[in-house]
């Protein structure tokens, strides 16, 4: 069932966040295009947090760089 509106978090390796939102989509598409911005972007980004009403659900890691990364 499509959800209203979903916001992916996509957190570069620098700690630097950039937003995308989507509508009309499903979890399921929100996590297939977490993984695919994880890989085609070939470890620019430390991991996708996948957030519904200004709240993260889920968060989608890139196993190619340290989870230490982004955080002070």
């Amino acid at each position: 069932m499509p959800i209203e509106s979903i916001t992916l978090h996509c957190v570069r390796k620098d700690g630097r966040r950039e937003t995308t939102e989507l509508s009309g989509h499903t979890m399921t598409d929100a996590r297939e295009l977490a993984k695919w911005v994880l890989n085609h972007w070939n470890g620019v980004y430390a991991e996708v947090d996948i957030c519904v009403d200004d709240r993260t659900v889920e968060r989608v890691r890139n196993p190619a760089v340290p989870s230490s990364v982004g955080t002070a």
